[in-house]
């Protein structure tokens, strides 16, 4: 699984595309080797599983949806500004960084 993949899947949720239990299905699957993906990946999982868990001791589903949405959060925003600050709209430090990288490559 990858970030992307994670923040699809949120998202496909967030926006009413898949229900709970397809979300959870998806998540079960795709999570099965998050001990072996990359730290990002793990972080954003384990804060998926905290989500759920909480979910299933408190049934508060509007709090779910808010630990979800931290959950993810970082990986939407790390890669938005990434390339772009999208307060100003100007490409970041990074940014220019990364377009100096691609233009010599």
């Amino acid at each position: 699984m990858t970030l992307d993949d994670l923040s699809r899947a949120v998202a496909a949720y967030r926006d009413g595309n898949m229900s709970l239990d397809a979300f959870e299905d998806w998540f079960r699957t795709n999570s099965r080797g998050m001990f072996g993906e990359s730290e990002e990946v793990l972080e954003a999982c384990l804060a998926v599983e905290a989500a759920f868990s909480s979910l299933r001791y408190d049934g508060d589903l509007a709090q779910f949806r808010k630990e979800l949405g931290s959950a993810i959060r970082p990986l939407a925003t790390s890669a938005d500004s990434l390339v772009w600050n999208t307060v100003s709209s100007k490409p970041t430090a990074s940014a220019k960084r990364l377009e100096r990288c691609v233009q010599v490559a």
